[in-house]
């Protein structure tokens, strides 16, 4: 049987699953199946950080990382209480509140 693929990365990333020696890390033992993990990782290493906060400066591995963070600044409150209605600016607040909710 043989696949096709509309764009580069799903290709890359179907193919992972047939690859022999998965992406090892030269400087400890961890091995990673996708290269980019691999290149994410490195930066534990290094530590490196190359995403900065516009507002306060503050650096971050990853760009998700950065993009949680930047919550902070915008007092974005997108994670709401289904039973209450209060809102949060990260999920682990929420998740810390319905606590409460259970207690009733």
């Amino acid at each position: 049987m043989r696949s096709s693929f509309a764009q580069k990365r799903e290709l890359d990333s179907h193919e992972t699953i047939h690859r022999v020696e998965p992406y090892q890390c030269d400087l400890c033992p961890k091995v990673f199946a996708v290269f980019s993990a691999l290149k994410r990782h490195k930066l534990v290493h290094t530590g490196e950080r190359p995403f900065p906060c516009a507002h306060c400066g503050k650096r971050f591995t990853t760009e998700n990382n950065l993009k949680v963070h930047q919550s902070v600044h915008t007092k974005e409150k997108k994670f709401k209480c289904k039973t209450c209605g209060k809102t949060y600016g990260f999920q682990s607040n929420l998740i810390r509140h319905q606590a409460v909710h259970v207690k009733e």
